[in-house]
């Protein structure tokens, strides 16, 4: 009998070790369940319908977001973090368009007509200067 008890101090010893006291506790004492909400993964937008197949049948394609037409598949966040998540894709969405618009410009500049031009132009002042030099 005494090995028993022994046995089953163990376990709760080491199932405290392994675990934090939270995720201890959580085995016996039910969390309040979280609420998530749907959010679209481009603008962060709640706005959302459901797409369904344009044949008759019981199932969903995928859903759509409302404000920014994108289609697919939604992340599902926790309701309380959803502004901090709104935040944070607002911010990603500026990042990404000053990154767009450095590629463009670094695409026109790398564009080998540009280049051939700028070349050009190089060469016939530097013909010009050799020119009004000699």
């Amino acid at each position: 009998m005494i090995n028993v008890i022994w046995i089953a101090v163990a376990t709760l010893v080491i199932a405290l070790i392994v675990l934090d006291w939270e995720g201890f506790c959580s085995i016996f004492f039910s969390k309040k369940k979280k609420t998530y909400i749907k959010a679209c993964p481009k603008c962060a937008g709640t706005n959302l319908s459901i797409i369904y197949p344009k044949i008759d049948a019981p199932m969903m394609i995928g859903e759509k977001c409302k404000d920014c037409k994108y289609q697919g598949l939604m992340v599902e966040i926790e309701a309380d973090k959803l502004k901090d998540f709104q935040e944070i894709m607002r911010h990603n969405e500026k990042h990404v368009k000053s990154l767009l618009q450095k590629k463009q410009l670094l695409r026109f500049l790398l564009n080998p007509l540009i280049i051939w031009y700028g070349i050009t132009i190089i060469a016939l002042l530097f013909i010009l200067l050799m020119s009004y030099l000699y």
